[in-house]
């Protein structure tokens, strides 16, 4: 099986407890794609941690990592404090990431960012060495990190301005079917085209590189949503999706409301792991 993570900030949460319910169930899986915020999820997951990475969703997350108010203070943390999230949250203490597991290659782990100034999106197979600046690349969100990760000479941002959701970018990792691709929006509701203000902050605060991407972001989001829905409908691939009573937006912090969000996909999950395991032999 290919696993394939749209990111969504805080939405993402959903995706985890889908995740979790994997993780619990032993379903072999020989390859996950994660992007954006999905990408840490996703490298829990390839390290067997997905219980971890569930905490990481309600306990870490709330705390601070993402402040709006930040946004007009320059000289202190970003909004989005990733390198926290990177640096500290991965790399140290209870919730640290363990990178030789992952490292196994049972799932093999692939992040998707964007390069700049192209636009063109970057699948990769982290190794060792560049395993956390790709984490940190794919969720370099232009607005909230305003900064580009560097790797091998090259500079990256947030993966959900070239490919927010990557189900169609070839691996080089054999794998069994199906295709599972978890949204973390529900593909009825279109993206909207940023408002007015929208789009003069966007101007105002990304870099010039990649400001047109930005502001052409739910183009993009809403024609890959549409062939999701036709390859699901082909039954080419398995499309697992937010019910209508997951709240969760890109920026919720509550703590019970992102626990309710992982128990929900923990719930999706579940209903997944039956799909896949079909009726008992004999069933008519």
């Amino acid at each position: 099986m290919k696993l394939v993570l749209e990111g969504g900030g805080n939405r993402a949460a959903f995706s985890a407890g889908v995740l979790l319910a994997l993780e619990r169930a032993g379903v072999p899986c020989e390859a996950i794609v994660g992007s954006s915020t999905s990408a840490v999820t996703a490298a829990y997951f390839a390290a067997g941690q997905m219980e971890l990475g569930v905490r990481v969703w309600t306990e870490v997350m709330p705390d601070g990592l993402v402040s709006w108010r930040r946004l007009v203070t320059p000289w202190g943390r970003p909004a989005l404090d990733l390198d926290r999230m990177i640096d500290d949250v991965l790399q140290k203490g209870w919730s640290r990431l363990d990178v030789d597991r992952l490292l196994e290659g049972a799932p093999v782990l692939y992040v998707v960012a964007t390069k700049v100034p192209s636009g063109e999106g970057v699948l990769a197979r982290p190794k060792r060495e560049d395993l956390f600046e790709w984490l940190r690349a794919s969720s370099a969100l232009p607005v909230g990190y305003n900064r580009v990760v560097r790797i091998d000479g090259d500079d990256y941002v947030d993966s959900g301005l070239a490919a927010p959701v990557p189900f169609d970018m070839p691996l080089e990792t054999p794998f069994e079917e199906p295709t599972v691709v978890i949204l973390t929006r529900r593909p009825r509701e279109e993206k909207q085209r940023p408002s007015w203000w929208q789009r003069a902050f966007l101007r105002l605060i990304v870099p010039e590189a990649i400001r047109g991407p930005s502001l052409r972001q739910h183009d993009l989001y809403n024609r890959i949503v549409r062939q999701l829905k036709a390859e699901e409908a082909a039954g080419r691939l398995i499309l697992v999706t937010p019910p209508d009573d997951m709240t969760l937006s890109r920026l919720t912090r509550d703590a019970a409301s992102l626990r309710r969000g992982v128990d929900i996909g923990l719930r999706e999950g579940e209903a997944l792991v039956a799909r896949l395991k079909g009726p008992p032999r004999g069933a008519s």
